[in-house]
């Protein structure tokens, strides 16, 4: 091959690829990616015990108990809290980045953080049909426990290898942008649930221990067990990594195979500065597509999600990046 050709893929997958210059650990996180679609590693804070503690004293405000007898509400989330300064201190944390830049192959910068008091109960999920990337692919989860977590307070579930399954737009699961989020994400859940049957892979969990934390690629299919005892928090910070050079969009809003797709408004959370979406050097971002085109109303939006209008932010970007996940109602 010619030494000048460079395959635009994560650099952990490209099989042109030497490794013999990353450490042990870069090797480990490499491998691991590429085989499993994830990684386990203890977070690289030398302060674990006190940033967690601080972060979860800070935290605890904005969620809320059920008031009868102070059990949690599993699901809640709170997300881009960088306000918060240990938040930011996780989410940036160089080591990481660095982990992620040298394994991608492409600097790494975190753009979405959620933290969590108790577990999601998601269904199953691959991050790619939220946060996809052109090239494909270039997008990390890196998951902390902030205490310990077992099959009682909402463990993480994955299965292993299935970051080597299709990667899933709507083309392939019979959806039209017109169907209604709900009814995409289920198709999309039905398929890779239908896959893991298929391939007889079984779900594992993450019974993970304080300061642990769950790196995984953007296709990898994962989800939240039962919160079981809820009396017992499970908190977490999920981090959502994009790499340079990229063009950042929604899949499950978009139809490529008909020339749409919702760019997203990328933001580094590091620098603070907005992201542009670039595509072999071409910035393509004037092709953002309007959620009005395709049957969002911003103003029923609102009407319908009082919280959304009362805290004043712009419809669009609320639902792209919440209420899609959320599964918020928009018409």
């Amino acid at each position: 091959m010619n030494d000048s050709f460079n395959l635009q893929v994560p650099k952990f997958e490209n099989p042109f690829e030497r490794n013999d210059h990353l450490s042990d650990l870069e090797k480990y996180i490499s491998d691991k990616l590429r085989e499993d679609g994830f990684c386990v590693i203890d977070f690289p804070e030398e302060n674990i015990e006190d940033l967690t503690n601080n972060l979860i004293k800070k935290l605890t405000k904005y969620f809320i108990n059920k008031s009868s007898n102070k059990e949690l509400e599993p699901g809640q989330r709170l997300q881009d809290a960088f306000q918060v300064e240990e938040v930011k201190k996780i989410a940036s944390n160089t080591t990481i980045t660095d982990l992620l830049t040298k394994v991608y192959g492409r600097r790494a910068f975190p753009f979405q953080t959620l933290n969590f008091s108790s577990g999601t109960q998601q269904g199953a999920h691959s991050d790619h049909i939220h946060f996809d990337s052109i090239p494909q692919r270039f997008m990390a989860g890196v998951w902390l426990a902030l205490e310990d977590i077992d099959e009682e307070n909402g463990a993480i579930f994955y299965y292993p290898g299935s970051h080597k399954w299709p990667a899933l737009y709507n083309s392939e699961v019979e959806g039209n942008l017109t169907d209604g989020i709900v009814t995409l994400q289920n198709r999309f859940t039905d398929a890779w649930e239908a896959y893991a049957k298929f391939y007889g892979v079984e779900k594992q969990y993450f019974h993970a221990k304080k300061g642990q934390c769950l790196i995984w690629s953007s296709n990898l299919v994962h989800g939240g067990g039962r919160h079981i005892n809820t009396k017992r928090t499970r908190w977490s910070q999920v981090t959502h990594y994009y790499f340079d050079e990229c063009a950042y969009y929604t899949p499950l809003l978009s139809s490529p195979h008909t020339g749409i797709y919702y760019w997203r408004n990328i933001k580094d959370l590091i620098t603070g500065k907005a992201k542009s979406n670039v595509v072999n050097g071409i910035d393509v971002s004037e092709r953002t597509v309007s959620l009005s085109s395709e049957g969002f109303n911003p103003k029923r939006y609102l009407e319908l999600n009082p919280d959304v209008k009362e805290a004043g932010v712009d419809p669009y970007r609320h639902f792209l990046e919440f209420g899609v996940k959320e599964n918020r109602r928009f018409s």
